[in-house]
């Protein structure tokens, strides 16, 4: 039987990849009667803008649930997210949303499961406890003060590698660890399964209602007719406050978009095994996500192809750059800076031959009698004979003056 299966899961793989399948993608929240900042356009924001960037159409619902109003919304509801929901609905409602569900294929996520949401899951089986689930052990770090949270009710869970179930496989995919800030633990019976469970050290200390190692679940589903309901006990984990990167690191949205790939799946006419079904299901999911990573690739290679362009742009500018220094200059040496050149020597020439010239200035010398002699007045071409001659000339003029002097003076 289960190679049957397989071989029917490989042929319908194989038929929807060559078909193009594409899931279903309009994601509606109901806000009329959360409780609490868990709005698409306030504390569930970043959860939207994920959603909205896996490919998702994501609109608001604010007016109250009927048969009538999910039949006329347009575009056409796939999945349902009711966030905390703080007030009961009432008779029409739960109704039209068991309607939705069991007769029109579809699916709701519950994020948060309060005294209103009991009252919608229990029948289903799955039913939340009021006490909160505490753990010791695995606690958290805050990494913007890089110490740990003191609150015993914030803990993560370290999901296992081994994930043998095809919906868990599914559903935890890329999924490694979740935080947990306040949730109580779920009780399952009847059909409902879980796909996240706490952990041995978890427990609630305050009561007897989970002790340690009973390993509660916080994440669980059920298939009620064609559709599926999705509960996740705990609100904060998908709330922009704990999805802060800076401050903390889980695969809490990761999860989430995984749940909500899964729940958008058309209904299968098929077979009405569960087995099956969930095989379907599953594969379908993971041709959403490999599509989706796909095309995320295809967005990084244009990207990259961008980025290229741009950097061969610019080696070519600066190619012709580098062309156009080369062509002025002489030996790797622009025409300026030879010119620079020239005139330095110039310089240095002009200054040369100033110098030269004033070592060629007059001689003057002194005579034994005390009087300067100028090379001028001697000659500067005449010969050192003639300069002889005309001093003694000079000497005994200069004798006879001294004699008529001495007899004057007699």
């Amino acid at each position: 039987m289960r190679n049957v299966i397989s071989t029917i899961s490989l042929m319908l793989v194989i038929m929807l990849t060559l078909a193009g399948y594409a899931a279903a993608s309009n994601v509606y929240f109901f806000q009329s009667k959360t409780s609490g900042d868990y709005t698409m356009s306030g504390g569930y924001s970043s959860f939207k803008d994920k959603l909205k960037e896996s490919g998702y159409e994501v609109n608001e619902l604010r007016s109250g649930l009927s048969s009538d109003s999910l039949s006329k919304i347009t575009p056409a509801p796939d999945v349902l997210i009711i966030p905390n929901l703080g007030t009961d609905l009432s008779a029409e409602e739960t109704t039209a949303l068991f309607e939705f569900v069991m007769k029109n294929g579809k699916s709701v996520f519950l994020c948060g499961a309060t005294a209103s949401t009991n009252k919608l899951t229990i029948p289903l089986g799955m039913r939340t406890s009021d006490d909160l689930l505490e753990d010791d052990v695995d606690v958290i770090r805050d990494l913007s003060t890089d110490q740990l949270v003191t609150d015993k009710t914030s803990f993560y869970i370290d999901l296992p590698s081994n994930r043998p179930d095809t919906v868990i496989s599914t559903l935890t995919k890329g999924v490694n660890k979740v935080d947990i800030f306040t949730s109580g633990g779920l009780y399952l019976f009847g059909n409902s399964k879980g796909v996240i469970f706490s952990g041995d050290a978890v427990n609630t200390p305050k009561a007897l209602t989970f002790p340690k190692k009973s390993d509660p679940p916080i994440a669980a589903y059920i298939q009620l007719g064609k559709g599926w309901v999705f509960l996740i006990s705990d609100p904060d984990m998908l709330s922009n406050k704990y999805l802060d990167a800076g401050k903390y690191r889980h695969d809490n949205l990761k999860f989430a978009t995984n749940v909500v790939d899964w729940l958008a799946q058309p209904a299968t006419e098929a077979t009405t095994e569960d087995e099956i079904d969930n095989l379907i299901r599953s594969q379908r999911t993971e041709i959403m996500d490999l599509n989706r990573t796909i095309n995320d690739k295809e967005k990084e290679k244009a990207d990259l192809s961008s980025q290229i362009a741009i950097i061969n742009d610019e080696k070519e500018s600066l190619a012709m750059e580098v062309a156009n220094l080369k062509k002025g200059s002489f030996i790797g040496i622009k025409y300026e800076i030879w010119a620079m050149i020239a005139l330095a020597l110039c310089f240095l020439l002009t200054v040369g031959i100033v110098v030269k010239k004033n070592k060629k200035e007059v001689k003057v010398e002194k005579g034994d009698l005390g009087y300067e002699f100028d090379e001028k007045e001697i000659g500067a071409g005449a010969s050192n004979a003639e300069k002889s001659g005309d001093n003694k000339i000079k000497e005994e003029d200069i004798e006879e003056r001294l004699k008529e002097l001495q007899k004057g003076s007699q």
